[in-house]
């Protein structure tokens, strides 16, 4: 088996995502600069998959990651907006700005 077959296999893409997201979650409530925690939280997880879409489907992917791209920029911002301004929780403010986002994904795949 080459190094192509093994990058383009689930389980190691399965890995590398749980490697991500536990670094990212440790990083974050390990750091006591904010600024970092924040910039490492905001790691692209979605461009560099890019390396994994076949050039067929490059373009759409490309054009429907940057639509969500703005929407969740939208949903970070409500969460911030919610939590910090109306003083919703943490739960409830990542729930509704997870449904925010969910529904905009939603719309996106039914038009």
């Amino acid at each position: 088996m080459n190094i192509k077959n093994i990058i383009d296999s689930y389980p190691f893409k399965f890995l590398l995502g749980g490697i991500i997201v536990s670094s990212v979650s440790y990083l974050s409530n390990n750091l006591t600069n904010t600024v970092i925690s924040g910039v490492i939280a905001s790691v692209p997880i979605a461009l560099p998959t890019a390396v994994f879409v076949k050039k067929s489907k490059l373009k759409g992917y490309s054009t429907n990651l940057l639509i969500m791209t703005g929407v969740l920029f939208i949903s970070t911002f409500l969460f911030w907006y919610l939590y910090n301004h109306l003083n919703y929780n943490k739960h409830i403010s990542v729930l509704y700005s997870m449904l925010f986002w969910a529904f905009c994904g939603l719309l996106l795949i039914i038009m």
